[in-house]
């Protein structure tokens, strides 16, 4: 049995279909609570479980495509409320989505991230306009001098991954590729080859995620990621 729990002022939208129920949380946090576990869904994630009662998901969601949803239409339709707050529900698709919104190349990493997380059974993270703006400012900063190298220091503790390629999605690859490098049974990487940037990307620690892509003359491309909290702490499995 789950127990739903929607707080800080959550709004969350259940929908059902044969053998699945999904709940789209789009404001706040729900926490759902069953007898062997405890997880939590942020705004911006969807929480899928099936009819068996197993334990579900829980996956990022493009919030445009949820304010279209037939369900979330039906839930916003000004003549199921009261005339006091009818200018509120009219103006809460336009804010979910400039909340919420990401750019395509923000969707990718996030996607990538999560579902390499979601293989190993860690929950999903989420994106933070703050690590993303702190992230760019470093890819820039590596744009200018052309070299790739990590912030010695800065002002907020994080986790970080660089990588340089001809596009997002080729930098990705690169670090995504790192888990045939890995052996979670010795938590060792494999003898001369890196596994750093993998371990990172599904530590079970780290909830937020935020990158920056900036042009490199030499590669093409500069992306550096930041998470917190951060991972790779020596001794500790990832997962």
């Amino acid at each position: 049995m789950k127990i739903f729990q929607p707080i800080r002022k959550s709004l969350c939208i259940t929908s059902a279909a044969i053998g699945l129920t999904t709940v789209n949380v789009s404001v706040g946090t729900m926490a759902i609570v069953s007898s062997t576990r405890q997880m939590s869904a942020e705004a911006g994630t969807r929480y899928v479980y099936p009819a068996d009662d197993s334990q579900g998901t829980i996956r990022n969601i493009n919030s445009a495509e949820v304010v279209q949803s037939k369900t979330v239409e039906s839930f916003l339709d000004t003549t199921n409320w009261s005339k006091d707050v009818t200018s509120l529900i009219e103006k809460f698709p336009q804010t979910l989505i400039a909340e919420t919104s990401l750019t395509l190349e923000q969707q990718e990493i996030l996607n990538v991230h999560n579902q390499l997380r979601e293989e190993v059974g860690v929950p999903s993270l989420r994106w933070s306009d703050q690590l993303a703006s702190y992230a760019q400012d470093w890819a820039n900063q590596l744009s200018q001098e052309n070299g790739i190298r990590h912030r010695n220091s800065g002002s907020m503790e994080v986790g970080e991954n660089i990588a340089a390629g001809s596009s997002v999605t080729q930098m990705l690859d690169l670090w995504s590729k790192e888990k045939d490098n890995y052996n979670h049974s010795r938590n060792t990487c494999r003898q001369g080859q890196n596994c750093g940037h993998y371990t990172q990307m599904v530590w079970k620690n780290t909830t937020e995620i935020g990158c920056g892509v900036a042009s490199h003359r030499i590669y093409g491309n500069v992306m550096v990621c930041d998470y917190s909290p951060p991972g790779n702490y020596i001794g500790e499995r990832p997962y």
